[in-house]
């Protein structure tokens, strides 16, 4: 059961990690949430935050269109880097809990007898 359980545990974080990676929608943006651009984006709405605002505007690459067009945008007031941030952490949030849940509800029982 534990080598089952470990397939399935592994199969469930690859599908979180892809939910995260490219499940997020933004202004009809699909937003590429990888790492590195999960520490860009806190890193320049921190700096953002800090200087209330004089470090903006900032460019980010949120994404591709379904041609493979970057799909940029300029964020150019803390209100809407903040409503971008928190909605990008609120996906990640998500995710993760079900993740989380969907790990907690696995039912090793459907495996017995093999």
């Amino acid at each position: 059961h534990d080598e089952i359980k470990a397939v399935i545990i592994s199969q469930i974080n690859e599908q979180t990690d892809a939910n995260i990676l490219s499940g997020f929608k933004w202004n009809g943006i699909n937003v590429w949430l990888s790492t590195e651009n999960q520490i860009n984006f806190k890193a320049a709405y921190d700096l953002a935050v800090q200087t209330n605002g004089t470090i903006l505007p900032v460019k980010f690459k949120l994404g591709e269109d379904a041609e493979g067009n970057p799909m940029y945008f300029t964020f150019t007031d803390v209100d809407t880097f903040t409503e971008f941030y928190v909605a990008a952490v609120n996906h990640v949030t998500t995710c993760i809990n079900e993740g989380w849940k969907e790990k907690d509800n696995i039912d090793l029982t459907l495996f017995q007898g093999e």
